[in-house]
């Protein structure tokens, strides 16, 4: 069973099975304090842990960094970071690495390894005619068995529109792995966390090891790796020519850029908007964000704010549900059915028995009739 570390008392005796009022009560615990929002300079990063690798896909790997709970609470200058996940207005547990986070990055993998699989069959298909029509065939085939796939539980891997042009932003980012996959891509990509300090030592940090690495094995790793390997070039820091690349990037497009945001969600659309960034976002990735009922308020109000109209979409990875402080996907599915100008459907469920069952959420803007 899955709890949250809490530094409130209430909140804790609520993970441990107390009733609708702990429940409340861890709710109001964990829920953001209204922190200002400003970027933060590339410059400004600082590595202070080790590294480690992920596994995303059989095409791309990660680097991320560690930092201890320890460590946690020395750059917070608060011991109970070193006990508790999450402390209201002072950490919302952006140095731990959480499953979601993981699954939204293979997830966003997976996705956009298919496109380019079909895009490469597709162009193939239209030197020979004969072969054109067989790839044809299979695609409207394709497509049948996935909108069957979309009557059931959601397409396992629907179009993600993710290109050289888009732009992206992580909210809740932490160690940023989704944003990281989206910036492999060719993506320019912006990256949220409440804490500054977790953006400057760990999530810049493996912003710049990753990028360093794909600059490396393109400049040293001859024609087909230069094909696979020519991305974002933010950092020329954390080398290392044996790491796999990622999905092939545009690479006609300029080098996409890396941006950071510190502070709350509901004060980040102010920000966005004098930085004439409101409302300018193809893409919006968040994992494990939706833990209680009112992070989820907060978290929805942003994620509008940042989506473009009619065309912007998010991708929320979290937990069916979060034992304690009433969060979940089936919570976060009714309050955007609520709202009533989105739709929000599963498009991937992990349930591997070692965990809650987790599922990666889309939600899209309801078109007119």
């Amino acid at each position: 069973m899955f709890k949250f570390g809490f530094a409130d008392p209430a909140a804790q005796a609520a993970t441990d099975g107390g009733a609708g009022a702990g429940e409340a009560a861890a709710a109001t615990a964990t829920s953001q304090v209204v922190a200002a929002a400003e970027e933060v300079a590339a410059s400004e990063g600082r590595p202070t842990g080790s590294q480690e690798i992920v596994f995303i896909s059989p095409q791309l790997t990660l680097f991320k960094g560690v930092i201890s709970n320890a460590q946690a609470a020395t750059l917070l200058s608060d011991e109970r970071v070193e006990s508790n996940d999450l402390i209201a207005g002072v950490y919302e547990g952006g140095f731990k690495s959480w499953e979601g986070g993981v699954d939204l990055s293979q997830f966003l993998a997976a996705a956009l390894d298919h496109q380019q699989q079909r895009q490469q069959q597709s162009t193939t298909s239209l030197q020979q005619k004969d072969e054109a029509r067989a790839v044809q065939q299979r695609e409207v085939e394709e497509e049948r068995r996935e909108e069957e796939g979309r009557e059931q539980e959601g397409a396992a891997l629907p179009a993600v529109a993710l290109s050289s042009g888009s732009r992206v932003i992580e909210l809740g980012c932490g160690h940023g792995l989704p944003g990281l996959v989206a910036l492999r891509a060719g993506a320019e990509v912006h990256f949220q966390d409440y804490n500054r300090s977790v953006l400057t030592t760990l999530t810049i940090p493996n912003v710049e090891a990753n990028s360093g690495a794909w600059t490396t094995l393109h400049s040293s790793g001859g024609a087909a790796a230069a094909d696979a390997a020519d991305g974002p070039d933010a950092s020329n820091s954390g080398t290392d020519a044996a790491h796999p690349p990622g999905p092939a990037p545009n690479r006609s497009a300029a080098p996409p850029r890396a941006r950071y945001f510190s502070g709350s969600w509901d004060a980040l659309p102010a920000e966005l908007e004098r930085l004439g960034l409101h409302h300018t976002y193809d893409l919006v990735l968040t994992a494990e964000t939706i833990y209680s009922v009112e992070a989820m308020g907060s978290l929805f109000r942003c994620i509008k704010a940042c989506l473009r109209p009619e065309t912007g979409v998010a991708y929320i990875a979290a937990k069916s549900y979060y034992f304690g402080v009433g969060g979940g996907t089936a919570a976060f599915q009714q309050l955007v059915q609520r709202d009533g100008g989105y739709s929000c459907r599963a498009v991937a469920v992990v349930d591997d028995g070692l965990s809650n069952k987790r599922e990666v959420l889309e939600l899209a803007p309801l078109q007119p009739q």
